[in-house]
């Protein structure tokens, strides 16, 4: 008979030398959750949330750096939008965008956002988009003083535009052109966003559940 540890060591040295490499991290996708949280926009409360711009912060594990060691700067945000309640059947613009200290221009942040015309929003339900980073607006100052996207971020900030493209809100001179601005709010919602790095590939929209009335 032989020798058992002769036998393990044997199948050992056969595995190791067909393992490759990574193999571990094979299909596993190294997606950041930037935000994944149910919340109401409202006429009055919290400025953080309230009616047509919401901020976020950066979850703690969230890198600073987006360029290194994983590349997120090239790569893709999906968003999903479950709205759970919304006072009629009016149509609105949902958008998310990337802010950071040190604008440009007189403005306090340098901005990457989505198209705004992106996730048009009626009645309750569930909206998803998409987009690269890359194609996403920023400012034309920031052509000369761009972001640095090896520091951290700053925050996220949610606006809701009306039909006609006018932010949906009458705190810093906005809303005078919107019609029944309050008639907006409240309005509770799932708001998800998952950034898939370079070259990376979308779990699915199943692997993160939603919270529904």
């Amino acid at each position: 008979m032989k020798n058992p540890r002769s036998l393990f060591w044997f199948f050992f040295l056969i595995l190791a030398a067909c393992s490759k490499p990574g193999d571990e991290d094979k299909g596993t996708p190294r997606e950041l959750v930037i935000i994944d949280e149910v919340f109401t926009h409202q006429s009055s409360g919290g400025d953080d949330k309230k009616m047509g711009f919401s901020e976020f912060h950066l979850p703690e594990d969230a890198p600073s750096n987006w360029v290194s060691p994983v590349n997120y700067k090239d790569g893709t945000v999906y968003y999903r939008v479950s709205v759970l309640t919304k006072p009629d059947t009016r149509l609105i613009y949902y958008q998310m965008g990337f802010q950071w200290e040190g604008g440009c221009s007189g403005h306090p942040f340098k901005e990457k956002f989505p198209d705004n015309s992106m996730m048009p929003i009626t009645e309750p339900g569930i909206y998803q988009a998409s987009q690269t980073i890359e194609s996403m607006w920023e400012p034309d100052c920031q052509l000369s003083d761009p972001i640095d996207w090896t520091r951290r971020m700053t925050r996220m900030l949610v606006v809701i535009w009306d039909e006609n493209f006018h932010q949906a809100d009458d705190r810093w001179g906005y809303g005078s052109n919107v019609e029944d601005l309050y008639g907006y709010y409240p309005m509770q919602v799932h708001f998800q966003s998952i950034v898939v790095p370079k070259n990376g590939t979308f779990s699915g929209w199943e692997n993160y559940p939603i919270s529904l009335p």
